[in-house]
């Protein structure tokens, strides 16, 4: 497989918002993007990213607890990557992503945006160093 057969996005799961990030063309470096608004067109946004973009995977952060066992949100989240594999037609990948909010926090706080001013940040955020993470280890 090419470096160029697609981009990869990934997706950083809230009951609010779902954080966006997608990859270069290279595949070296996460961009985010404006977070998705949870409402019953998830779907069918996600399913535009896919087709705009050229992806070829998706990635959903999945929030371990710090001792690698799943909770009450991993299962939400479990029940999320069903139903995207059951509408799209590229692969679905969890990826640990225990520290992808707190990374994404420290990062906006560098930058100057205080607690209030991530709200509409840090989603996305999350989800370009959850991408970046699994970039990396590609």
């Amino acid at each position: 497989m090419s470096l160029t057969e697609g981009r990869i996005i990934a997706l950083d799961y809230g009951e609010k918002r779902i954080g966006v990030a997608i990859s270069d063309g290279l595949g070296l470096t996460a961009q985010p993007r404006p977070f998705i608004k949870q409402s019953n067109q998830v779907l069918n946004t996600i399913q535009q990213l896919i087709e705009e973009n050229d992806i070829k995977e998706i990635i959903v952060g999945m929030p371990y607890n710090q001792d690698g066992k799943k909770n009450d949100k991993c299962l939400e989240i479990e029940a999320f990557i069903d139903t995207l594999k059951g509408n799209v037609s590229i692969p679905v990948i969890s990826y640990d992503e225990r520290y992808s909010t707190v990374a994404a926090s420290r990062q906006l706080q560098e930058l100057g945006y205080n607690q209030k001013k991530q709200r509409g940040k840090i989603d996305s955020v999350a989800a370009a160093f959850i991408l970046q993470g699994y970039l990396d280890k590609k």
